[in-house]
């Protein structure tokens, strides 16, 4: 036991006033005159003991509520780890992820933080080292360990929240090397955060127990308000002058209550629908607009209830393109049938301008006019055909599609478009009865990274297609593969030829061929790939806050300057690498939710947009089983923004304080010396 007020004891002096005074005043004998000797030994020997014991006992119970008292005042404790004569090194962290710029009663969760962090500050002895360290942005804000408090002050000043997810397992590891360094016996973490499930570590270093974590949960357990996590655009194929279709989900935290989502676009209001609650909290709705001209809009679901803004805005990047010209050749109807269903499964509502032909009846000017040529089953080709085509694709830089036939013609494969304008070699399967005998294939790995598959299913997967391959290719050059059958070879691969794009197939485009057409991949991804060689994608980039940009810029010529211009800031000009497949912005960051337009001088080519995590906006307060598994290698203990921060750690650095139950032995004691003087 150990006492946090350790003066008062000098008043344990005061414990021998009971003796004093019961020698002052007691009672002396007098001379009585009795009438008879009887009286006196009528008086027993045994009762002038017990009274003299009692009188001991009243002595000694005075004496002791006067210690009890003393005592209580000097505020016993049992004793914890911390060495009360010796030095405390101590690192604040604070969680300034997304999810802590909710606001509670008026006051942003991270403003509670930085004003907790103060009150740590000012615990701190003057000769205490202690550090700060923020979990989002980079990383690495903060100081390193200073016994200066000025200047822990001065960075509390200008630290703001980031808008992406913080990096606790990184910053928890970080921070006890920064105590073991600096071989003190007292070390204390002290963690302010909204208690996220997100925002905690996953796995800690197994470290020495005499560290103290105090974990600060700020804000409610439940939070109020509505939230928008997911925003979408429904429609695959955009039309000018026909409805787009936008769906947008969230949770409302508020029971009985429903919600209304509005719907801007290029900062002007132009929908609002009310979404109802359902019983688990979550709403969706869908919203609607019709673009009036091609071009790039700016499209936000938006819920103003004041509680978290960053979870209350959802953007999207809508691309409205000008219709492209599409040539599909085949060498029978059947051969172009699928893929211009895919492309255009309703006439009216046609992103291209399509025209089919029979590869017998293709003429030059078809050709040159085409901004992307496919060749579905297509066995030969007039030789000033593929003249027109080599030159449309290399120089004018068209797209092409190639979906190689069964008994591709040497002249226009080998010696020609394999050769020319994509290089690879055909190995034939082999075929027994006109039935494939080994060549029966999956095609059981996609490259999800690339442009056209990126962002194909809502989560990034889908059924692996079981086709009939009938060619094993093997590429050359720089190619990106884009799918893979289950014996290594390409099933799709895409290649920059000169100025133009080629993404060749090894299976043809018919049921009766590879089944490919039977599959629920071969539409989007057919689709994808004319909206990626005729750089008609109806939707830009959409990234959360920190994530690596990875945005595909195939158009820009060499050299070109490229410049980012946020909604509200400045351009600047960014780094770019040109690749096979186009040229890549490098090694860029998004940054602060918003939208975002990316020049080629003082041309827009594109935009795209970066929102705030959902992880960040769906909040779930980590429960005591979740801290138990994050802290395992610690001693923790949680508190709760409304309790006193200073007395907390105080009352845990000496001890438990034992005040209350001293004040009640001397409550006790005194009520039993009160009972034994009145009985005397």
């Amino acid at each position: 036991m150990n006492f946090l007020n350790p003066l008062i004891l000098f008043g344990l002096g005061a414990a021998v006033l009971p003796f004093i005074i019961h020698l002052l005043f007691r009672r002396r004998p007098r001379d009585v005159q009795f009438p008879s000797i009887r009286l006196l030994e009528q008086m027993k020997t045994d009762r002038i003991r017990r009274l003299r014991l009692k009188q001991l006992i009243i002595l000694l119970l005075r004496t002791l509520i006067v210690i009890l008292i003393i005592l209580a005042f000097a505020r016993p404790a049992l004793r914890s780890m911390f060495r009360m004569n010796a030095r405390t090194a101590a690192v604040i962290i604070i969680d300034n992820s997304a999810s802590m710029q909710y606001v509670h009663n008026g006051e942003k969760l991270f403003d509670s933080a930085v004003r907790k962090a103060r009150e740590i500050v000012e615990m701190l002895d003057n000769d205490d080292p202690a550090a700060l360290l923020l979990t989002g942005g980079t990383g690495n804000a903060g100081t390193g360990m200073t016994t200066d408090k000025t200047d822990l002050s001065k960075v509390l000043d200008t630290i703001e929240p980031a808008d992406g997810t913080g990096k606790s397992d990184e910053i928890f590891s970080r921070t006890l090397e920064m105590l073991n360094a600096t071989g003190l016996p007292n070390r204390e973490i002290y963690y302010l955060t909204d208690g996220a499930v997100n925002s905690l570590p996953d796995s800690l270093p197994n470290v020495r127990n005499d560290i103290r974590l105090y974990t600060v949960l700020l804000g409610p357990e439940k939070r109020e308000g509505t939230v928008i996590y997911s925003f979408e655009l429904v429609n695959r194929l955009i039309v000018v002058g026909e409805k787009v279709l936008f769906r947008a989900r969230g949770i409302n935290f508020a029971e009985g209550e429903d919600t209304n989502i509005e719907l801007f676009v290029d900062g002007e209001r132009k929908a609002r629908v009310q979404a109802e609650r359902r019983p688990d909290g979550t709403i969706e709705a869908e919203l609607e607009y019709t673009p009036e001209s091609p071009g790039w809009y700016s499209v936000q679901a938006v819920v103003n209830d004041g509680h978290f803004e960053s979870g209350e805005v959802r953007r999207l990047v809508l691309h409205v393109p000008r219709k492209k010209n599409v040539l599909i050749v085949g060498a029978t109807q059947d051969d172009m049938y699928y893929v211009r269903k895919a492309l255009e499964p309703e006439p009216e509502l046609s992103m291209f301008s399509i025209r089919t032909v029979v590869n017998d009846m293709v003429v030059t000017d078809d050709i040159a006019l085409s901004d992307v040529i496919i060749l579905s089953g297509v066995p030969s080709l007039p030789a000033d055909i593929y003249r027109t085509l080599r030159n449309t694709v290399l120089e004018r830089g068209a797209g092409l599609i190639v979906f190689t036939p069964r008994n591709p013609d040497a002249s226009l494969y080998e010696n020609g478009i394999f050769r020319d304008i994509f290089p690879l070699t055909i190995e034939k399967r082999v075929m027994l009865s006109g039935k494939p005998d080994s060549a029966f294939s999956i095609i059981d790995w996609f490259d999800l990274q690339h442009p056209i598959l990126s962002g194909i299913s809502r989560d990034g997967e889908f059924q692996k297609p079981e086709v009939r391959s009938y060619l094993k290719i093997q590429p050359a050059g720089s190619t990106s593969v884009i799918a893979r059958f289950n014996d290594g070879s390409m099933a799709v691969g895409e290649a920059l030829s000169g100025e133009g794009h080629v993404v060749v197939f090894a299976v043809d485009a018919t049921s009766g061929g590879s089944d490919l057409p039977l599959t629920g991949i071969f539409v989007p991804l057919v689709l994808r790939t004319v909206q990626y060689l005729s750089n008609t994608f109806i939707s830009g980039g959409n990234y959360t806050s920190g994530e690596l940009l990875a945005e595909m810029l195939p158009d820009v010529p060499y050299n070109t300057s490229i410049s980012i211009k946020s909604e509200n800031g400045m351009a600047q000009t960014v780094a770019v690498s040109y690749t096979g497949s186009g040229t890549i912005i490098n090694e860029k960051t998004a940054g602060n939710p918003g939208f975002y337009t990316i020049f080629t001088g003082p041309n827009e080519l594109s935009r795209y947009c970066v929102n705030t995590s959902p992880s960040e906006v769906r909040f779930l307060r980590a429960g005591k089983s979740t801290m138990e598994h994050a802290y395992s290698t610690l001693n923790w203990k949680t508190i709760n923004d409304s309790e006193n921060l200073v007395d907390f750690v105080k009352e845990d650095r000496y001890g438990t304080e034992l005040f209350s139950l001293f004040i009640m032995l001397a409550i006790v004691v005194t009520g039993v010396e009160m009972a034994l003087s009145r009985k005397l």
